[in-house]
Formats: C-alpha cells, sequence, structure tokens
C-alpha cells in the first residue's frame, strides 16, 4: 500500500495504490504529527518527514513554496494559480505566456535572466510538451545559470528543494 524511503534529509511516503479518504486521513495526522507534510503532484504525490526538526523561524523560510500541482492547477504559498507561473524568490508572476506557445525562447526569460538567479528550473507541462529552445539553453549558459528542465510535476519537487539553498526561479507550465 505504501513505499517508504529514506533520504539523508527526509523520509518519504508515497502510496502504491488510491488510498481512500479514510486512510488518506489518517496517515496524513501522523505525518503531520511528526512534523511532516504532503507534497500533492498527481502521480508523484508524496508525504514527506523531514529528519530534523528546525527552529519555527527557520522552518517557515525551509517551508515548501509549492504547495501542491495538478494538470493546469498550482498552489504556491497557500495561493492557487490556473495559469502558467514563474517563481521568483520574492514574488509570483501568475500570467506567464511565451511567444510561442510551447516553446521557450530568449525573449519568453529575459527577466528571470535579470533577475540573476543561480538556477532556473523549468517545468515542462504535465506530459512533458513544452520545449526549451537551443538559443534560451545557450543564452543561459552564457549568463551563467544553470538550467534544469523536468515535466512540471517533477520540477515543482526540483525547485522545492534547491530554492532552500540557492538562488532559483521556476518557470512552470501546467497543463500539456
Amino acid at each position: 500500500m505504501l513505499e517508504i524511503a529514506e533520504t539523508s534529509k527526509a523520509y518519504t511516503i508515497k502510496p502504491r495504490t488510491y488510498l481512500g479518504r479514510k486512510a488518506f486521513t489518517a496517515i496524513s495526522e501522523v505525518v503531520k504529527l511528526a512534523g511532516g507534510h504532503y507534497f500533492s503532484a498527481g502521480k508523484a504525490s508524496k508525504f514527506i518527514i523531514p529528519k530534523e526538526q528546525e527552529s519555527e523561524q527557520v522552518r517557515g523560510i525551509m517551508d515548501a513554496v509549492i504547495e501542491s500541482y495538478h494538470f493546469g492547477r498550482i498552489v504556491i504559498k497557500g495561493r492557487e494559480f490556473t495559469t502558467d507561473v514563474v517563481i521568483f524568490p520574492d514574488r509570483v508572476y501568475g500570467s506567464w505566456w511565451r511567444n510561442e506557445g510551447h516553446v521557450l525562447s530568449v525573449d519568453d526569460i529575459k527577466e528571470i535572466i535579470d533577475a540573476e538567479p543561480e538556477v532556473l528550473v523549468v517545468g515542462t507541462g504535465y506530459s512533458g510538451l513544452m520545449k526549451v529552445n537551443q538559443e534560451a539553453k545557450q543564452h543561459l549558459r552564457s549568463s551563467g545559470i544553470e538550467l534544469i528542465v523536468a515535466k512540471t510535476g517533477e520540477a515543482c519537487e526540483i525547485y522545492n528543494e534547491l530554492s532552500r539553498t540557492r538562488r532559483a526561479v521556476a518557470a512552470l507550465h501546467l497543463t500539456c
């Protein structure tokens, strides 16, 4: 029913099948008591219990920025978005559009490059249909910005992890 894994920082509990409301609620309560939370991302959803409990002040900073993602919907710090988003360290831009829909080009990321992140995490959509063109990849590389490209569910997890220790920006396509 559950797959339990351990990393140096946390325990993850991933349901192998649909849990049902009663089992999900029971597991959620135990995870919350242990200082953990539920990360909702479709098939990649899981419970996460950190190994070390930081002080409340530090934990506030370390809490996941992206609380959940499902096709066409994302919740960031309690705020729901149904359009593509760019998450900067200090703000969320909630109406992000690209010039060519499913192709990410240099013109689409000028504001991101100006923000000078260490890393840009690009979510290519639920099924991964959006592509990053070569010119954008080269421009990011020459600007000293690391690029990570993944389907949006995985990109959310990567961003949550990286944003704790690095100046990261996420550009996330929520559909397709």
